[in-house]
């Protein structure tokens, strides 16, 4: 017989009304307030008071007032709900997006970009201690995820972020007018977990100086090299470094990860491991013998490894 169909459970039904609240909730706020703004020529989000009000109530209902094993997965419902916001107003202007503005007066115009403010704005909402892991999908609009960035030094509690395939250098995200990449860094003091993608020297560098509480660290798709390592092998607490597509690293490099990083237990792609290994232990090495202090024993667990390792080297593996 064909199992019964289990009814949604109460949890589900809770959270599958998340994006409907928020997305009411927005677009309201975006109808009545880009009318006030417009009579009233505010062109600043900064300035929507009445919006941050609106905004300030729904934190509470969502997050204040609820229990905080719900909040990552709602965290992940608000972002759905303001995407789809923003992908229903490109499909309403059509493919013609160009056009349709053409053909539009310029009080249309300019409220139609106060609505798309007021949406970004809600984006703040993610601005709360509730808030402790925070994850962007790869399908966002361009211009929340460029929101989402701004609003994150204002995430005091974060712990974890991942800003997925998102290109930071390109993007200018996680960045402040007049400063190094990466330089809103400094307000999240608690990040224990960052993902990054296409980040510049100054981006490491200062990773290395706003995060030294960190134990796990992606860096994708970025130029990375032994002096873009000498800054990561500042962040003492690391246990899982990834640099996908690291190329331009040398087996000094690598070694100096290793050596400075005591609880490093998780290298990811190194098909240098060999030289890695014969670079640290070998009696030979100018590079143990420059450096002076080597660790007896590796605290590291796994690693991904693609290239030929010798006889001598697997020797070395198994006593260090």
């Amino acid at each position: 017989m064909p199992l019964k169909k289990q009814p949604p459970s109460l949890e589900h039904l809770s959270l599958s009304c998340v994006p409907k609240v928020v997305t009411k909730v927005c677009r309201n706020a975006a109808e009545k307030c880009s009318d006030k703004f417009y009579l009233q020529k505010i062109s600043s989000g900064a300035a929507f008071v009445e919006v941050n009000k609106v905004i300030e109530s729904l934190q509470n209902a969502l997050f204040t007032y609820t229990a905080h094993y719900f909040h990552k997965e709602i965290s992940e419902q608000i972002l759905l709900a303001l995407s789809e916001l923003l992908l229903d107003r490109v499909s309403h202007t059509g493919s013609g997006e160009r056009s349709s503005y053409l053909r539009q007066s310029q009080e249309e115009r300019r409220k139609l970009w106060l609505k798309d403010q007021i949406i970004l704005q809600f984006s703040s909402m993610l601005c709360h201690p509730a808030v402790h892991q925070f994850s962007i999908p790869h399908d966002l609009d361009l211009s929340l995820v460029k929101a989402l960035c701004a609003a994150i030094p204002d995430m005091s509690s974060l712990s974890s972020l991942d800003l997925g395939p998102w290109q930071c250098r390109k993007h200018g995200l996680l960045s402040l007018a007049s400063h190094q990449d990466g330089y809103s860094l400094m307000f999240i003091t608690n990040l224990t977990t960052l993902s990054v993608t296409d980040v510049s020297l100054d981006f490491i560098i200062n990773i290395s100086v706003f995060c030294p509480n960190l134990t796990s660290l992606t860096i994708s798709k970025s130029e990375v090299n032994d002096e873009a390592t000498s800054y990561i092998s500042n962040l003492r607490k690391l246990k899982i470094l990834q640099m996908k597509d690291a190329i331009n690293i040398s087996p000094f490099g690598y070694a100096e990860l290793l050596r400075k990083l005591p609880e490093l237990c998780s290298l990811g792609r190194c098909d240098a491991f060999g030289e890695v290994i014969t670079t640290l232990y070998h009696k030979w090495s100018l590079y143990k013998r420059s450096v002076g202090t080597i660790p007896a024993i590796l605290a590291l667990e796994t690693i991904d490894c693609e290239g030929p390792i010798s006889d001598n080297e697997l020797s070395l593996i198994a006593d260090h």
